[in-house]
């Protein structure tokens, strides 16, 4: 049934004005007590009053000869020019039904927001992301029923947004009417907070509750912001219960979230997380291989080794260096050559020279691999968030740099040379059945051009 609202109430007062009018009339007091006292205002909009009245009878005397007395009477009030409508029961309700979906639809509008070039097709599997592919491959086939929420982390550039979008574009292949949504948190949180001042907070809930598959990216923008972080929590809970497929990316692991409201990261941790890496070099000249096929593009290995060797922060920056590379070329009717990609990519190719390693740059690299900064890897921490990579930088100091094992102790922080050999010693073990520890050595001397 329609629900009653301030419009509403307002009219039932009025109304009961306009009856004394209508009453006053050249009408009997059967015929006003039969059929216009017995229609009874059930909802107001902003140009039409509807009237329930008991039956087809009534209805079909009041619409042939009693609907103009009404009106004029209506329209002596300040709901002048209102449409009026006369209707059974029965009818309103498959009226407000038939709204209700046309709202719904019009709510939804078409959200799925996904790039056509986000595919499982296109994306390059190795052991760097093979976890958040094979993961991503089984909530496309089972949405709603494997690994819920999916919480896939890493730096940026790095594919977590491909795949999201891969996700999506298998659901709706198979259920195209499903409603897929993909949208970073700054845009929720902008939608968010648009809607209260707007008004239109019901119109958010409803939108958002009726999704059956929600993809976050960047969750990490959420921090600090309570009043989305609450919306989002409802709206995590109320699509969990029902089932509905939750993925999230963000640039850290669910625990390294802060400050977020400790009870999303629960909520987070209670699916599957898996993590992507830096793609290795094989990946890297795999990824440049696919892109140029996709393009038509015949690149020489020398070229294609040359872009793997020297770009290797992030899946996005090897792919924007090629397309700027094919544009230039294009542009200025050249050869790709060695030569001209040097020149053509100075901005991405950073490293053709070795990077000298010593203390410093030891520091600084373990620093933004593990995202501790320096101060912290310098001070008496022994957290081991903090610890760990001092470690593993107190043992590439004594590897790679002619520094003694007391320099290193007064390079970090004033430590005596037992504390470091104690250091060299763990990651030297670690190095033996530790794969995450071989991949960061591997991964941090990338930056030094020196390969393991």
């Amino acid at each position: 049934m329609y629900n009653e609202n301030e419009n509403l109430e307002h009219f039932k007062s009025v109304w009961q004005k306009a009856l004394v009018a209508i009453k006053e009339s050249v009408i009997s007091e059967l015929s006003f007590n039969t059929y216009i006292k017995t229609a009874n205002p059930v909802y107001v909009s902003n140009n039409e009053i509807i009237f329930e009245v008991s039956n087809e009878f009534i209805k079909d005397i009041i619409n042939k000869k009693f609907y103009d007395l009404i009106k004029n009477a209506v329209d002596l009030t300040e709901y002048r020019n209102y449409k009026l409508t006369f209707c059974l029961k029965d009818e309103m309700e498959k009226r407000m039904e038939a709204e209700g979906q046309q709202q719904e639809a019009d709510d939804w509008e078409t959200q799925s927001m996904l790039n056509p070039k986000y595919t499982f097709d296109k994306f390059v599997v190795g052991p760097s992301n093979d976890l958040a592919y094979a993961a991503s491959v089984a909530v496309s086939q089972q949405p709603g029923k494997s690994y819920n929420p999916f919480f896939m982390y890493g730096g940026s550039g790095l594919g977590k947004t491909h795949l999201m979008q891969a996700i999506g574009h298998e659901i709706l292949s198979k259920d195209p009417k499903s409603k897929v949504m993909y949208l970073n948190s700054e845009a929720f949180a902008n939608e968010y907070i648009n809607s209260l001042p707007d008004r239109t907070i019901d119109k958010f809930i409803r939108k958002y509750r009726s999704i059956d598959v929600l993809m976050i990216d960047d969750i990490q923008f959420l921090a600090g912001k309570e009043r989305t972080q609450e919306a989002f929590f409802h709206t995590f809970n109320h699509l969990y219960n029902l089932n509905k497929q939750i993925i999230i990316s963000s640039d850290k692991s669910p625990k390294d979230l802060n400050p977020l409201e400790e009870r999303l990261r629960t909520r987070f941790e209670q699916g599957l997380i898996a993590d992507i890496q830096k793609p290795d070099l094989e990946i890297r000249i795999a990824i440049l291989r696919q892109k140029s096929a996709n393009e038509n593009l015949d690149l020489s290995d020398d070229i294609i080794y040359l872009l793997a060797n020297n770009i290797q922060s992030n899946v996005r920056d090897l792919e924007g260096a090629l397309t700027k590379l094919v544009a230039l070329s294009t542009l200025t009717n050249s050869v790709i050559t060695k030569e001209f990609t040097l020149d053509a990519l100075k901005e991405f190719i950073t490293t053709t020279k070795k990077v000298e390693i010593n203390e410093t740059t030891i520091l600084d690299a373990i620093s933004r691999y593990f995202d501790v900064d320096k101060k912290s890897l310098l001070s008496k921490k022994r957290t081991r968030d903090v610890a760990y990579p001092r470690q593993v930088a107190m043992y590439l100091c004594k590897q790679y740099t002619e520094s003694s094992l007391s320099s290193i102790g007064r390079f970090f922080g004033g430590r005596d040379h037992t504390t470091v050999m104690h250091a060299i010693d763990k990651v030297r073990n670690d190095l033996e059945s530790n794969l995450e520890t071989k991949k960061a050595v591997s991964d941090i001397l990338e930056d030094f051009n020196i390969t393991t």
